[in-house]
């Protein structure tokens, strides 16, 4: 019982000291606690280390944190980490704004302005994170481009499966489109604007659409209608779930 009295103590002091530690970065008591869990009493040199590995580990902590966390503990503003870790947050900055990728020679000179580090530092950060494939170079109309592996994956999937249902032979639907559309109208209620209709009567005859817009622009309206007509035209009920599920 001593024994098992002593470890505890033990342990429990461990934590305590790590997380005062941890404290002195600014780091709140939930992320502290998070941290200890992954890394146990070597969290803090672990930080010490690459505190912009925290990105990735810890939720909630994007790149300006880990920069300002980096500075106290005294990172150099050249660090490869640093510029790794800026490349990727710069990407992901305009994945968010919807471009998966930016011209190579474009990033390069944004992340040596943001950073205020040589271009050919960045160059070197962009290489070595091609290297460890978190990043792809490719060459796109004559362009050097780079996009992260995951947008990079993402969108080779997406070809791939369009690809195959380019391939897939189709079932016209026979009855008049126009009729079915203002009956589905009818039944459910609904009225669909000119671009609406359009984008309905080119997916009942084309193998593959794509139907973008923004919230509330009517996409799920379209496709209940495409749904509803193909229930009608007698198509089965695995085709009409495979397009909800999209």
């Amino acid at each position: 019982m001593s024994q098992a009295i002593a470890e505890g103590y033990a342990a429990h002091r461990e934590y305590a000291q790590t997380v005062l530690k941890l404290a002195s970065l600014d780091l709140s008591p939930a992320v502290c606690m998070k941290l200890y869990k992954a890394y146990g009493a070597e969290a803090f040199d672990v930080i010490k280390e690459n505190p912009y590995r925290l990105i990735d580990d810890v939720y909630g902590i994007g790149f300006q944190k880990a920069d300002k966390i980096a500075q106290k503990i005294g990172i150099e503003p050249d660090s490869p980490f640093r510029i790794q870790s800026a490349v990727i947050y710069a990407l992901n900055a305009r994945a968010a704004a919807g471009d998966t990728y930016a011209p190579e020679a474009e990033l390069t000179e944004e992340v040596a302005g943001f950073l205020d580090v040589p271009r050919e530092s960045v160059r070197d950060a962009e290489l070595e994170l091609a290297l460890d494939g978190k990043i792809f170079k490719e060459n796109l109309s004559g362009e050097s481009i780079i996009i992260l592996s995951l947008y990079r994956r993402a969108e080779s999937y997406c070809a791939y499966k369009i690809t195959q249902l380019i391939g897939c032979d189709l079932a016209p639907i026979v009855s008049d489109s126009d009729k079915l559309i203002a009956r589905t109208e009818k039944s459910q209620g609904i009225r669909l604007s000119e671009r609406q209709n359009l984008a309905v009567v080119s997916s009942l005859g084309n193998g593959v659409s794509i139907i973008t817009g923004g919230p509330g622009t009517g996409k799920t309206t379209i496709i209940n209608t495409i749904l509803a007509i193909l229930r009608e035209a007698g198509r089965s009920e695995e085709h009409t779930s495979e397009l909800q599920s999209l």
